[in-house]
């Protein structure tokens, strides 16, 4: 019985229009040049301290050869 009646078609899909790329500003070599010599000024100037993990109350990872200390007044 399929065949006496034929199924609505689809509605015709709404056209997709791109937005105009932005023009891309020119980048002088110098100026780049030295923002990759100031970052890696940069990365080489933290050093080991930006390595330690603290949080407000101190070291976060606990050393297991050093004797535990007192958190609690009484321990």
């Amino acid at each position: 019985m399929g065949a006496l009646f034929s199924s609505p078609s689809p509605s015709p899909q709404p056209v997709a229009t791109l937005p105009d790329p932005e023009p891309v500003a020119e980048v002088d070599p110098e100026e780049e040049e030295r923002e990759a010599r100031e970052a890696a000024q940069e990365r080489r100037s933290r050093g080991r301290s930006g390595t330690v993990f603290t949080s407000w109350r101190g070291v976060l990872l606990e050393r297991p050869d050093l004797p535990r200390r007192k958190t609690l007044l009484g321990e």
